[in-house]
Parts: C-alpha cells; structure tokens; sequence
C-alpha cells in the first residue's frame, strides 16, 4: 500500500518505518550494489548507537560508551543536515536536524522490525 506524502512527523515517521522495512528486503533480493550500502549501513549503526546510549544507562556501562553512542545517534543527523548546505538560519537548521533524527529513527527501528520477523 502506498502511504501517499507525509503531512505531518507521525505520518512521516510511519512512511519511512515502511521503508526501513523493506530496505533489507530490497538489499538481499539483488546482487550487491554499492550504492545501497549506506542506506543500510548508516540506519544500523544510528540503531546500534541508540542501543548503546540505553544499555550505558541501564547497565551503567563506562561514561565514554554513552558520549560514544550519543555522538554517532546525533552526529549522522548533524553531517546529513550540514550536507545539505542549506542555510536559512538557525529555527530552519534545527528543524531539519529534528527531520532527519525522526528519518533514521524510523528507518532503523523499521529494518529492526523487518530483521524481527
């Protein structure tokens, strides 16, 4: 079912756990293509990140796997919003850096949910 263009950040968030789902889907249907590797590799490693900030917490792993894990669950969202070289001050910034956050989260949580299955 196509979930048609997102209006609002739930919608988003569920658009892209859609395709998160079927990103390792795709990725293992074909032969290896260079090009796809970020798109699976960069939401795993925002996922693996997010697990560990939790499992620092939790567990009380070392304070530097926690800025470790925070570091790489921000600093993705942070590169991809200053890759876009858009700059139109600081609210408009902090508002891509928030889309892009809700992008990996739900892509990664969506190749979890597909990993799951």
């Amino acid at each position: 079912k196509h979930l048609g263009n997102a209006k609002t950040i739930p919608e988003f968030f569920i658009r892209q756990l859609w395709h998160g789902r079927s990103n390792l889907i795709n990725f293992f249907s074909h032969s290896l293509n260079v090009k796809e590797l970020p798109s699976i590799f960069i939401p795993l490693l925002f996922l693996l990140s997010i697990m560990l900030v939790f499992a620092s917490v939790i567990i009380k792993l070392p304070v530097y796997l926690l800025f470790s894990g925070i570091s790489v669950m921000l600093g993705f969202p942070l590169f991809i919003t200053l890759k876009t070289n858009i700059w139109d001050g600081w609210p408009q910034f902090l508002r891509y850096l928030y889309l892009w956050f809700f992008y990996l989260l739900a892509r990664s949580f969506g190749m979890l949910l597909s990993l799951a299955r």
